[in-house]
């Protein structure tokens, strides 16, 4: 059982690519009003964590000698990522609650 993934550098521009994508995008809903960011930031959540586990299933049985290293690569990166989005998103907020 191995537990280093070779092609780490592939799940990180995905994750670069994920966040991008969910961050602009919250930025246009967070412009437009409170509930058009509630809902996207909702609904966004929610399709990427079933993106999310449906790369790693398809990964898992597509290579499965690979898939223990790739799931741990993965869920090491999604919660350094996730801690990312939320202090981007919180740093915004909070800067516009004070102005």
């Amino acid at each position: 059982m191995h537990f280093r993934f070779e092609p780490f550098i592939g799940i990180q521009l995905f994750f670069i690519l994920a966040t991008a994508a969910f961050h602009f995008g919250l930025m246009k809903a967070a412009a437009k009003s409170d509930r058009a960011f509630i809902s996207y930031f909702m609904t966004a959540t929610g399709l990427k964590l079933f993106l999310y586990l449906a790369v790693m299933v398809v990964f898992a049985v597509m290579f499965k000698e690979q898939a223990v290293g790739f799931i741990l690569n993965f869920f090491i990166l999604y919660l350094f990522y996730t801690a990312f989005e939320i202090a981007l998103v919180y740093g915004k907020f909070s800067s516009m609650k004070k102005s």
